[in-house]
């Protein structure tokens, strides 16, 4: 049995979606254990991504840098199809405390990015990433959801609001407020800026 049982839970739950997602990869394995033949994730069809991957982000020539950015754009999107996963086997089996955990370590936060990437403390990275002149983990975290909310803007259809859960943002007001932050317009206004026409529909919402 696995000696942490959230972690594998949220590991096996992200192996379970790169398989049924186009370009959502991620190089996390679930750990080999007598428990992966007794419990499936298996995500509803809606749950798929109809709308392409993200670019990835282009390298900068840190390796460590590099490793930093690219993380945090594959966590930003999986992480509500993670999360979303993870709620539906908690309701199916139970709120048990290990669900709950995996569910927050699923998030993405400079906690854990620090301890996904190298098992490391958020001071230790932040510390890090000031001796590159990089931002602070929580600035790369907060423009990279923007940057995924901005590509779910001209890539779908979605409501804002939907967009927003997706781009890890609970409140659409707060979302509204981080994004017209960081771009001087509102979603709405950035969508109908950049984008002629778009055919994709959005998937449904469990």
């Amino acid at each position: 049995m696995p000696s942490n049982l959230p972690t594998y839970l949220a590991l096996r739950t992200r192996a379970q979606i790169d398989a049924r997602t186009n370009g959502l990869t991620s190089s996390d394995q679930a750990p080999s254990s007598p428990m992966a033949q007794k419990r499936t994730y298996r995500l509803p069809a809606q749950d798929d991504t109809p709308y392409p991957a993200m670019t990835p982000p282009q390298p900068l020539g840190i390796p460590f840098l590099d490793r930093v950015y690219d993380l945090t754009q594959r966590w930003i999107q999986e992480e509500w199809l993670v999360i979303t996963s993870l709620k539906r086997d908690a309701a199916r089996n139970g709120k048990k405390p290990i669900y709950l955990a995996a569910i927050e370590e699923s998030r993405l936060t400079p906690d854990n990015l620090a301890k996904r990437l190298d098992n490391i403390s958020q001071a230790t990275l932040r510390r890090e990433l000031k001796k590159l002149n990089a931002p602070s983990p929580g600035q790369i975290i907060r423009k990279t959801r923007i940057a995924y909310a901005k590509h779910l803007l001209t890539h779908t259809r979605m409501m804002v609001r939907d967009i927003a859960q997706r781009a890890g943002y609970e409140n659409e007001r707060h979302f509204g407020e981080v994004f017209a932050a960081e771009e001087n317009c509102s979603p709405t206004e950035y969508r109908r800026k950049h984008v002629a026409g778009v055919n994709h529909q959005p998937p449904s919402d469990p």
